[in-house]
């Protein structure tokens, strides 16, 4: 019980340091560590800790990478490419945030028109191909995708034998819940970050 609370105490002080007592500010070693003990494992908790979210979703993202580039004694900063993850994730904003979509059902699962103007034609393009080839590659879904003037046509299946549950799943997550599939994002974000990753053909 002693070892719970003391754990319980110590994630609390991480959190909440410092603190305001009466108008002051207090350290964790002022306010939780009055026995002369230590308040440097505390410290460093905190100093592990994310930053809380800026309100800009590329820009903490970004700042993830960096945190795990600084993290990793073997980084080597001569090959780490920041401004192709930009990219990247600027591609991901205009396609989610702009790209227009019209799905209709077929057979095994759902086709559809994803299209938008301007810098979201080529967004769409550079994102759909590569996520949908990665999709087939998972032995999970069926995929073909074509370029159009605007954009591309896609369409999403369950591979053979279809059961109701697998189509009802493709359909139901749609374009939007299809672009989130797979573990291989974060890893090709990271990847890319340390210029270890080919960037989307432009």
């Amino acid at each position: 019980m002693r070892r719970i609370l003391a754990a319980a105490a110590m994630i609390a002080c991480a959190i909440l340091l410092p603190t305001r007592l009466h108008g002051q500010e207090m350290s964790c070693s002022d306010s939780m560590m009055k026995g002369g003990k230590s308040c440097t494992m505390m410290e460093k908790m905190k100093d592990m800790m994310p930053p809380p979210p800026s309100g800009s979703a590329i820009f903490d993202a970004i700042g993830g990478e960096v945190r795990d580039l600084d993290a990793d004694s073997s980084t080597d900063w001569s090959k780490v490419n920041l401004e192709e993850l930009r990219q990247h994730l600027i591609d991901m904003n205009l396609v989610m945030m702009t790209a227009t979509v019209a799905a209709t059902n077929v057979d095994g699962g759902v086709k559809m028109t994803i299209s938008g103007t301007g810098a979201t034609v080529a967004a769409i393009q550079r994102m759909l191909v590569n996520h949908l080839n990665m999709l087939q590659q998972s032995g999970q879904y069926v995929t073909t995708v074509s370029k159009t003037k605007t954009g591309v046509v896609a369409t999403v299946t369950a591979p053979a034998p279809a059961t109701d549950k697998a189509v009802a799943r493709i359909r139901g997550l749609g374009f939007a819940g299809l672009m989130t599939v797979g573990m291989h994002h974060m890893r090709h974000h990271g990847n890319m970050a340390r210029g270890d990753s080919m960037p989307h053909a432009h």
